[in-house]
Parts: structure tokens; sequence; C-alpha cells
């Protein structure tokens, strides 16, 4: 599976790639907003991890704009530290997936949708 993770906190950033990589799936990691728009407009992939708050953007504008343009796939996490309710609101008003920082790996696995026998 071809991940991109948009998260502007490195630790999230190298937890998320470790993590993935582990699991056998192609990793790209990036930290902004801009950032994620040059890549994928280069490239396509299965998933996206995008936070909510980003250093040049909201997460969930830009979320707007990239599905506009065409550049999200289906399968779009919207990743945040804001209160559970607040994070699983702003997911269900995009049509995305929740998910609270901070997270356990069995929480990636089931966004993912993969269990430890994949």
């Amino acid at each position: 599976m071809d991940v991109l993770v948009v998260d502007d906190e490195e630790d999230v950033r190298l937890l998320f790639e470790l993590y993935l990589r582990g699991r056998g799936h192609a990793a790209t990691v990036v930290d902004s907003a801009a950032a994620a728009r040059r890549v994928l407009t280069d490239a396509t992939f299965d998933v996206v991890f995008i936070d909510v708050a980003l250093p040049d953007a909201e997460g969930t504008g830009v979320v707007e704009q990239l599905r506009a343009e065409g550049l999200l796939p289906p399968r779009v996490v919207l990743v945040s530290g804001l209160p559970r309710t607040v994070v699983e609101e702003l997911a269900a008003d995009l049509g995305v997936v929740p998910l609270c920082k901070p997270f356990a790996v069995d929480e990636l696995d089931a966004v993912l949708g993969v269990g430890d026998g994949d």
C-alpha cells in the first residue's frame, strides 16, 4: 500500500514511517500542505493521513481543496490531538476517518484495515 503522511511534527512523521515500512507499506512523509500538494501532483496513494493543524494551512481545508482537484484517494484519515469528539466531528463533516493523537498501533492497523495476521 502506498501511504502519504502529512504532519508537521517530526516525531509523528517518524513514527508513521517506521510503522508503515515495518508493515511492508511504501511511506512518503511531508511536513506541510504545500509539500503534500507537490507530492500528490506527481504520485498517487492508497491512503493519505493529514494532520488538522499544519504550519501553512488548516488540514480540513486542505482535504476539501485537494479532493475538489481530484488529488486525494478515497481513503483519507484526519489526524489530530484535539479532543476525540472534535476530531470525530471534523472527520464526519469531511467524510473521512478520524485518528486521535496519541494513537496506538492497533488503531493504525484498524484504519489501514490490517491485523496481526496480515
